[in-house]
């Protein structure tokens, strides 16, 4: 891993998009993703309500990147310049070599491969670039959508930490684990 893995920011480049840095001048963009019923339907946060909780967001990314807790990608199809969803390595834990990757996408482009090909170059990063071991994502069994993409890149269950998670947060037991490792 090179000295400082986030600077320059990690651009990435797939055969349809570019994985960029989310910049204030995406808020109308982050708000949308953050607002939006069909978005948030499996995502157990605050939703916003007004373009300063997007602003307070982008500024959260922009402290986790600094802190290296965590770095969020803007996913913009090649050729434009508005993000249609952002990824995310978060809860990094750089003495166990992990994190957990976390995404949202605009209803209009899911559907489409656009997360699977932003998952797999993040994927790439994360165990190629970053050196890690282990990457984690919670998701609700009910959103089939990422299940069925976990499932692709041969994420597996994993129910000692379902319990563990469940034991910490009951509130939030609908959720499930899921893990791959290098």
């Amino acid at each position: 891993m090179r000295p400082d893995p986030f600077l320059p920011f990690p651009e990435l480049h797939t055969g349809r998009l570019l994985l960029r840095q989310i910049t204030p001048a995406d808020e109308q963009e982050v708000f949308f993703l953050r607002s939006d019923a069909r978005v948030n339907t499996y995502v157990g946060r605050q939703r916003a309500h007004t373009l300063d909780d997007a602003r307070q967001h982008i500024q959260k990314l922009s402290n986790n990147l600094l802190q290296h807790t965590g770095i969020t990608w803007a996913i913009v199809p090649k050729g434009a310049s508005k993000m249609v969803g952002s990824i995310l390595l978060w809860s990094i834990d750089w003495a166990a070599q992990k994190a957990e990757v976390g995404y949202e996408l605009h209803p209009d482009f899911q559907r489409q491969g656009i997360m699977q090909e932003a998952l797999q170059a993040v994927l790439e990063f994360a165990f190629q670039t970053l050196e890690f071991r282990r990457i984690e994502a919670f998701t609700m069994g009910e959103n089939l959508g990422s299940v069925q993409l976990l499932n692709k890149f041969k994420f597996s269950r994993d129910a000692a930490a379902e319990q563990v998670f469940r034991a910490e947060y009951p509130d939030d037991a609908p959720l499930q684990v899921f893990v791959l490792t290098a």
